[in-house]
């Protein structure tokens, strides 16, 4: 995606800050994510990355700092009221209605937007097949793979419509070929007007599909750019990636 391009701030986080008792779990974080970008967070396990996901997505209230999205102040929303002003996310373990059909799976994310079953269902028979798995709309969730699951989730936060999306760890427990389809898919988001904003341990995942990439490290931000600029960091090269990464 061109660079160059003028895009508006999105999604703006300024000195946030969480803490669990006496430990401090994200703190004085600040960054900014444009429409129609595709941005990676990463870190060791603990820094902070789902804990700043939760504070955006009001699953968790900050001691301190400010959320906006499209200009709104958004801080301490309920996550019914961020996922309706336009933020869908996912989560690092699947969270399926498991005796349900995938289809109803998706309808719910689908009632965010209108009222009635019937719209609710065209509008998940479409993303289904989006996803590619329309052929398993009838299936109970519980019979579902662990990609076909991720894939499932996806397809219900995009039932919500949502402006930008929150991706946290879709790639987990994925073999190579099903993160490269799913890279595939998220690559094209931005097209549809979707910004995509992506937690992953995955690297080679994060390398190919992030523009920039900002790194968390111990609740601080540590570093932020493109993705050369980050291998090529040696506080990241420490702290995260290792001397594998380096060019």
């Amino acid at each position: 995606m061109n660079k160059t391009t003028t895009r508006q701030p999105l999604l703006q986080v300024s000195n946030l800050t969480k803490s669990f008792g006496g430990l401090i779990a994200v703190n004085d974080v600040s960054f900014t994510v444009n429409s129609g970008e595709i941005i990676g967070m990463v870190g060791p396990n603990g820094s902070g990355k789902t804990t700043v996901f939760n504070l955006i997505t009001g699953f968790l209230r900050p001691d301190r700092g400010l959320v906006k999205f499209d200009n709104v102040d958004i801080t301490g929303w309920s996550p019914t009221g961020v996922c309706r002003i336009g933020i869908g996310r996912t989560f690092q373990a699947s969270k399926p209605f498991l005796h349900k059909t995938v289809l109803e799976n998706v309808m719910v994310g689908a009632f965010c937007r209108v009222n009635s079953a019937k719209q609710a269902q065209e509008i998940a028979n479409d993303i289904l097949q989006e996803v590619g798995l329309a052929v398993k709309a009838d299936l109970l969730a519980k019979s579902l793979t662990i990609a076909d699951l991720r894939r499932m989730e996806l397809a219900r936060m995009l039932a919500t419509q949502p402006k930008l999306v929150l991706l946290d760890e879709s790639m987990s427990g994925l073999n190579p070929t099903e993160i490269a389809e799913l890279l595939s898919f998220f690559q094209k988001l931005p097209s549809r007007g979707i910004t995509v904003f992506f937690v992953e341990h995955v690297m080679t995942a994060v390398m190919n599909l992030a523009e920039e990439i900002i790194v968390l490290n111990h609740g601080s931000l540590l570093a932020q750019g493109v993705p050369t600029e980050i291998v090529n960091n040696k506080k990241v090269v420490e702290a995260y990636l290792g001397k594998r990464y380096v060019s």
